[in-house]
């Protein structure tokens, strides 16, 4: 099992969440509940502090892919900071680390997730339904999404246009 603790960053709309333990098994699916809840609650920012991460299994991986796609679908920011030697070597070996947003520490995880805000191609966030759930998500420039909820795939157009798979 992973112990949680969530501290809100002053004047930010940015969530820090500091896990202990293992990342795999039923821990990766207790932390997965708990960060898509706080997508759901709306904070723009999550930064996920992995420096008492013991280990990351297979199901971590996925998870914090799962996670990266939800966010980015929802138009939040995601990055993980504080990865060990073994697990930021890893995702290098497994070639996602262009996938995933990672840090060294708190102060550039904070930089990292600004950045990616402010990278919007849109002058100001498109906000979409979902045409499988009904659920509203943000999405900050054009790309390929996900709905976090009922996972239906769509596509933003850098003209604004909006396609469901």
């Amino acid at each position: 099992m992973v112990k949680i603790t969530e501290k809100k960053i002053p004047d930010k709309k940015t969530a820090l969440i500091e896990v202990e333990g293992a990342l795999e098994g039923s821990g990766s699916a207790y932390l997965e509940e708990y960060l898509l809840d706080l997508i759901d609650r709306g904070s723009l920012n999550i930064l996920l502090n992995a420096e008492r991460v013991s280990k990351i299994g297979s199901a971590g991986i996925g998870l914090l892919l799962y996670i990266t796609d939800c966010a980015k679908s929802s138009g939040r920011s995601f990055v993980i900071f504080g990865l060990n030697y073994e697990a930021a070597l890893l995702i290098e070996r497994l070639g996602i680390g262009k996938i995933l947003h990672s840090a060294k520490d708190q102060n550039e995880a904070l930089k990292t997730a600004g950045l990616s805000r402010g990278n919007s191609a849109y002058e100001e966030p498109l906000i979409i339904k979902c045409q499988g759930c009904s659920s509203l998500i943000r999405v900050k420039e054009p790309g390929e999404y996900m709905c976090h909820k009922c996972l239906m795939r769509f596509r933003a157009d850098s003209d604004m246009k909006v396609v469901f798979d």
